[in-house]
Protein backbone atom coordinates (compact mmCIF):
# COMPACT_ATOMS: atom_id res chain seq x y z
CA UNK A 1 0.00 0.00 0.00
CA UNK A 2 1.36 3.44 -0.86
CA UNK A 3 1.67 6.59 1.16
CA UNK A 4 2.22 10.06 0.83
CA UNK A 5 4.75 11.72 3.29
CA UNK A 6 5.10 15.41 3.34
CA UNK A 7 8.69 16.54 3.42
CA UNK A 8 7.61 20.02 3.08
CA UNK A 9 9.07 22.92 5.11
CA UNK A 10 8.74 27.05 4.89
CA UNK A 11 10.80 28.71 2.89
CA UNK A 12 12.45 31.57 4.65
CA UNK A 13 14.99 34.26 4.25
CA UNK A 14 18.56 33.29 5.36
CA UNK A 15 17.47 29.80 6.16
CA UNK A 16 20.46 27.29 5.54
CA UNK A 17 20.36 25.77 2.11
CA UNK A 18 23.11 23.63 0.87
CA UNK A 19 26.69 25.26 0.74
CA UNK A 20 28.06 27.40 -1.14
CA UNK A 21 24.43 27.62 -2.72
CA UNK A 22 22.80 31.85 -1.88
CA UNK A 23 19.89 31.58 1.09
CA UNK A 24 16.68 33.04 0.04
CA UNK A 25 16.82 36.16 0.37
CA UNK A 26 12.87 38.30 0.53
CA UNK A 27 12.31 41.88 -1.14
CA UNK A 28 9.23 43.89 -0.21
CA UNK A 29 7.95 45.71 -3.40
CA UNK A 30 4.98 46.51 -2.24
CA UNK A 31 3.08 47.10 1.42
CA UNK A 32 0.06 47.92 2.85
CA UNK A 33 -0.01 51.26 3.57
CA UNK A 34 1.95 52.15 0.48
CA UNK A 35 -0.61 50.10 -1.86
CA UNK A 36 -3.75 52.51 -0.83
CA UNK A 37 -5.80 53.19 -3.45
CA UNK A 38 -7.83 56.03 -2.96
CA UNK A 39 -8.23 54.56 0.88
CA UNK A 40 -10.44 51.90 -0.54
CA UNK A 41 -8.01 48.73 -1.54
CA UNK A 42 -4.39 47.59 -0.07
CA UNK A 43 -1.85 44.66 -0.60
CA UNK A 44 0.91 43.17 0.01
CA UNK A 45 3.72 42.14 -2.80
CA UNK A 46 7.18 40.98 -2.38
CA UNK A 47 9.53 39.52 -4.60
CA UNK A 48 11.32 35.79 -3.50
CA UNK A 49 15.16 35.06 -4.50
CA UNK A 50 16.40 31.70 -4.54
CA UNK A 51 18.30 29.02 -6.08
CA UNK A 52 16.49 26.31 -7.72
CA UNK A 53 17.36 23.52 -5.56
CA UNK A 54 15.31 25.17 -1.86
CA UNK A 55 13.35 23.26 -0.09
CA UNK A 56 12.73 19.72 -0.06
CA UNK A 57 12.72 18.11 -3.47
CA UNK A 58 13.71 14.95 -5.27
CA UNK A 59 16.63 14.78 -7.88
CA UNK A 60 16.01 13.47 -11.09
CA UNK A 61 18.69 11.22 -12.32
CA UNK A 62 19.38 13.84 -14.83
CA UNK A 63 20.85 15.95 -11.93
CA UNK A 64 23.20 13.97 -10.86
CA UNK A 65 24.60 12.14 -13.98
CA UNK A 66 25.61 13.09 -17.69
CA UNK A 67 23.39 11.23 -20.06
Amino acid sequence: MSRFIDLSHPIVEGMETYRPLPTPRVEILNDYDASRYGGKSEFFIASLHLCGNTGTYLDSPRHRFRA
